[in-house]
């Protein structure tokens, strides 16, 4: 790897207020960023020990030079723009310096270095992944659609994948056939539902039921796009025996 430094203003950057995670075959690792003027940028160092990268300073462009593999990829030091293998993209910023480091801005990933690199990319910025390789990263979305009881509870997940689900020791467990999950944030547990967790294990969403709830019943559709576990919580028959003489009294 070469990595020249080119000419410019320096600036300072602030951490984000959580990390980009790497997700590959290998496992999971966090990535460095740095937030400059309201943009999140990754040091070229980092891409190049990432990506196996060679960057060199380019005067005659006026940035630099990024090259993977007989590709390369020119970045402007001036303008918010690159050009990938002689095709124009443009990027929220032009290439930044922070000390003796350049950085560029991370939608250089997808829009820049995804077009010339031989295994997927993919930045979920919302969610603060970046995949890369063939890796199957489900996203997942835990939502009540009745407190009850019964309880009802859905989980989506796409894109369609098989599922296994149980129901030991007072919980339901739904366990997705994927490498890892994108989860957005459970809802807070309420009605016969004590608590939700998401990954533990690494695939697994765990209910834990309130000691009042009956046997549950689970059910699982598929469509082209998605698969859908709805889990329904009813009392248990006591409870529900219970309520009844308090109704009547």
């Amino acid at each position: 790897m070469v990595l020249l430094l080119i000419s410019g203003p320096h600036a300072q950057g602030t951490a984000p207020t959580s990390p980009l995670t790497l997700i590959t075959r290998d496992g999971r690792r966090p990535v460095p960023t740095t937030i400059l003027n309201g943009q999140e940028f990754i040091a070229l160092d980092d891409l190049a020990s990432l990506f196996q990268l060679t960057v060199r300073e380019d005067t005659l462009a006026g940035g630099v030079t990024i090259s993977y593999k007989g590709r390369t990829i020119v970045a402007s030091a001036d303008q918010a723009m690159a050009s990938v293998n002689g095709r124009v993209v443009t990027l929220p910023a032009p290439v930044a310096r922070v000390g003796r480091r350049l950085l560029v801005p991370v939608d250089f990933i997808p829009r820049a270095l995804a077009p010339i690199y031989d295994s997927p990319i993919d930045l979920r910025r919302a969610s603060r992944l970046l995949i890369v390789g063939t890796v199957r990263v489900a996203r997942v979305a835990v939502r009540l659609d009745a407190v009850g009881p019964p309880t009802r509870a859905i989980v989506e997940i796409t894109p369609a994948l098989l599922v296994s689900t149980g129901y030991d020791a007072g919980r339901v467990l739904v366990r997705i056939e994927t490498d890892a999950l994108d989860a957005a944030p459970s809802p807070a547990p309420a009605g016969l539902i004590d608590q939700i967790q998401t990954g533990t294990p690494a695939t697994t969403i765990a209910f834990a039921l309130n000691p009042r709830s009956g046997t549950p019943r689970v059910s699982t559709t598929t469509t082209t796009e998605s698969t859908r576990v709805t889990i329904e919580i009813p009392l248990a028959a006591q409870s529900q025996k219970s309520c009844n003489i308090r109704k009547k009294l």
